[in-house]
C-alpha cells in the first residue's frame, strides 16, 4: 500500500543484487493472491486470498520464506525482505555473513528497539531447512498456542516479529531459534537519511 517506498526499496535490492551477483525477485503480495508466479519458479502457486484476509500482510513472509525453501534448490540461502527496508552498502557481503548463519536457524535483521530482531530481513540456508521450516511453522501457528495472543494475526503491533519472538524465547534453552545480522550492517529501515545512502552507494535517482 506504499508503492512510493516499495520501489525505492526494491531499486536498492536489485541494484544490491545485481552489484553481488545474487538473485532478486520482486514479489507484490496483493499480485500474487490467487495467481502462479511463473519467474523463477513455475511450481510456486501463491494462493494468499485467504491469508490476506485472515492475517496481516506482515505474515506473508514467513509463508514466502517456508515455500521458497521447499522450491529454490538452485540457491544456497534465501532471504526475503519487507518492502520498506533499503540495501544501504553495496559492499556488505551477505552471503559471506550467512556463510556463519549455523543450519536449523533463521536468520534476521537487528533491532535493539524491538526483540532484539526484526523480521524484516528474514534469511535462512536451505541445507537443514527441515528445522527452519520447522521454526517457520512453529511460528505460523504461534497465535494460537496457549501462550501465544490471537490478536497477532492483524490487530496488534508487530504481528509475524511476536509470533517469531515467541518462538525464539521458548527455545532459548535449546539455543533459539534465531541468529540476529549485525545491525544496519546492511539495511536500514526507509528514510530521508537511508535514501541519500543508496542514492551516492548504488546511483539510483530520487
Amino acid at each position: 500500500d506504499r508503492p512510493d517506498v516499495a520501489a525505492i526499496g526494491w531499486a536498492s535490492w536489485r541494484a544490491y543484487a545485481v552489484k553481488r551477483g545474487y538473485g532478486f525477485f520482486p514479489a507484490d503480495a496483493a499480485g500474487l493472491a490467487g495467481a502462479v508466479v511463473e519467474e523463477p519458479y513455475g511450481e510456486l502457486t501463491a494462493s494468499l486470498a485467504y491469508y490476506l484476509a485472515s492475517r496481516s500482510g506482515h505474515w506473508l513472509k514467513l509463508w514466502l520464506l517456508r515455500r521458497l525453501l521447499d522450491v529454490a534448490d538452485c540457491y544456497e540461502f534465501v532471504v526475503v525482505v519487507d518492502d520498506d527496508v533499503v540495501a544501504t552498502d553495496a559492499a556488505y557481503d551477505l552471503a559471506a555473513a550467512l556463510a556463519e548463519l549455523p543450519p536449523g536457524y533463521v536468520a534476521a535483521g537487528a533491532d535493539p528497539l524491538l526483540d532484539g530482531f526484526n523480521t524484516g530481513v528474514l534469511a535462512a540456508r536451505r541445507a537443514g531447512s527441515a528445522d527452519v521450516a520447522l521454526i517457520l511453522e512453529a511460528a505460523w501457528l504461534e497465535p494460537f498456542r496457549g501462550g501465544g495472543d490471537a490478536c497477532w494475526l492483524g490487530a496488534c503491533a508487530h504481528w509475524d516479529q511476536a509470533a517469531l519472538a515467541s518462538v525464539h524465547g521458548r527455545l532459548a534453552g535449546a539455543g533459539g531459534a534465531v541468529v540476529v545480522l549485525p545491525y544496519r550492517a546492511l539495511q536500514s529501515f526507509w528514510n530521508a537519511r537511508a535514501r541519500v545512502r543508496i542514492d551516492r552507494r548504488f546511483g539510483t535517482s530520487r
